[in-house]
């Protein structure tokens, strides 16, 4: 085994050992990734070679595979009814998938079947990217026709899953595939698997924020192709402004979604428009399906200068604002070759509080000592992160927060721009946090880790992963002493 390949299952310990065989014609030979509920790998047909994705239901919270055999179990006899109803979810939508198969634009199943105790299905292998991907390597932000090119498959894909009833839920650049010939698919339809609706919570839908609308947010909450129009506008921002939208929810009561052609970007105004009602809060006030939301952008209109008008917001432009409010009551705003600053000075060097633009669309306002960032202040990344604690000699030092642009966060101590030594708190955009020791930016020592559904595991952890022993405490009051080893219990 290859050094790449023995790291690959170092990574995913609970994953399928190589050289695997499923179903008698399928040769495991890669773990692809893992997620909440299932794990995907990279596999080659026996008779063929012919390389293909794998796809296994195995709900981390709920299951683990027992050892030296395959087998997939539930953690205790109570969740089996819960682990029943999502593997039957999970090859309902692989019958639904396979009706997909000869959709350019969808990576559809190929076969579907049970074996060692759950369920898997077999897709065709992309070798490309995905668009999170292509963005980051294009600068974090890509110009209107490009990303028009890549999203209008999706939207002809989307309305086609959509004919048959179906909502994808999860429609984010990560979940948009870029083959090496142009081929743009949509893939992993992973959240319109697993919501068990009253029966659990423990099979919940995983949002990403920034991408989901509020109607996903609630366990009754009335979904539909709408939902999807939001998701699918929400990548048309971030693609093209290098931006999340806000948290849906966040703009329930004021909503400080910024328009496109505020934050610099330069599209048709018939296109910015559709974009932003496609965005509305309110169900209601979206496009109530795709093709009307993509028959809206086609609806082109003579180019018009951009629209600078803005909601109220909370942002860089919110930055701006102070700028002008800072250097209309007496403070002095000078520009420098990496950016704009306004704010106190002393003997020439920005020094008391002060607010900077940088040329790179990042943006920090707070503390100053001569010419440097120190003490409280916040710095907005252009890609959407976030830091907002202590600084001294320019860099993140102290007590802080950060928080990423996907929804996760880390609270703790930093030094020199990184999570250093110590006691910290890092929590995700899926609702799980841990809390407990770090070292060298990873959960390193003794710690609690809390899982959304209310389990929870305390004991040791190494290198990021639990490592030694310590007790799962379930959401009903059960306890079970466990030992880990890289990851994987050994009881």
């Amino acid at each position: 085994m290859s050094e790449n390949v023995q790291n690959i299952w170092e990574k995913y310990p609970a994953a399928l050992p190589m050289d695997t065989i499923l179903a008698g014609e399928y040769i495991i030979k890669n773990v692809l990734g893992q997620g909440g509920f299932g794990i995907t790998y990279l596999a080659e047909e026996y008779r063929t070679d012919a390389k293909v994705a794998v796809k296994e239901f195995f709900p981390e919270t709920m299951a683990m595979r027992s050892t030296p055999s395959l087998e997939v179990r539930t953690y205790t006899d109570e969740r089996l009814d819960n682990f029943r109803f999502g593997m039957n979810s999970f090859l309902e939508e692989a019958k639904v998938l396979a009706q997909f198969q000869g959709n350019p634009h969808i990576v559809g199943v190929q076969k579907y079947f049970e074996e060692n105790g759950t369920a898997y299905f077999v897709m065709e292998y992309i070798d490309g990217i995905d668009f999170k991907t292509y963005i980051r390597q294009n600068g974090g932000k890509l110009p209107w026709e490009e990303v028009w090119k890549i999203m209008s498959p999706v939207m002809d894909a989307l309305d086609a899953v959509h004919q048959k009833c179906m909502v994808h839920r999860d429609v984010t650049p990560d979940n948009i595939f870029i083959s090496k010939d142009g081929a743009v698919k949509l893939l992993d339809f992973g959240s319109a698997r697993y919501s068990l609706g009253d029966r659990s919570r423990s099979l919940d839908v995983v949002l990403k924020p920034g991408y989901a609308p509020k109607e996903q947010y609630t366990r009754r909450g009335k979904q539909g192709a709408y939902t999807d129009v939001y998701s699918v506008a929400a990548c048309f921002y971030a693609a093209l402004s290098g931006y999340l939208p806000p948290e849906s929810l966040d703009r329930m009561e004021e909503d400080n979604l910024v328009l496109l052609s505020a934050r610099g970007v330069r599209l048709d105004q018939t296109a910015e428009d559709a974009i932003i009602k496609a965005l509305e809060v309110c169900a209601g006030d979206r496009y109530q399906t795709m093709a009307e939301f993509k028959q809206a952008i086609l609806a082109q209109k003579p180019q018009q200068a951009p629209n600078n008008k803005v909601k109220k917001h909370f942002s860089i432009c919110n930055v701006i604002a102070a700028i002008i409010h800072s250097y209309r009551n007496g403070w002095h705003m000078r520009e420098y070759d990496i950016g704009v600053y306004s704010g106190n000075f002393e003997n020439g060097d920005m020094h008391g509080y002060g607010t900077i633009i940088y040329s790179d669309g990042d943006a920090y306002s707070g503390s100053w000592r001569y010419g440097r960032k120190s003490g409280q202040g916040k710095y907005v990344y252009a890609g959407g992160d976030i830091y907002d604690g202590e600084w001294s000699i320019d860099k993140e030092n102290g007590q802080g927060k950060y928080i990423y642009a996907n929804g996760d966060w880390y609270e703790g101590e930093f030094k020199d721009n990184e999570f250093v030594n110590g006691q910290g708190r890092e929590t995700y955009a899926n609702g799980d946090w841990y809390e407990g020791e770090f070292q060298d930016g990873m959960r390193n020592g003794h710690g609690v880790e809390t899982y959304s559904n209310g389990d929870m595991y305390e004991g040791k952890f190494q290198d990021g992963i639990k490592n030694g022993d310590g007790t799962y405490k379930w959401a009903d009051g059960r306890t079970k002493k466990i030992t880990y080893k890289d990851g994987k219990p050994m009881n």
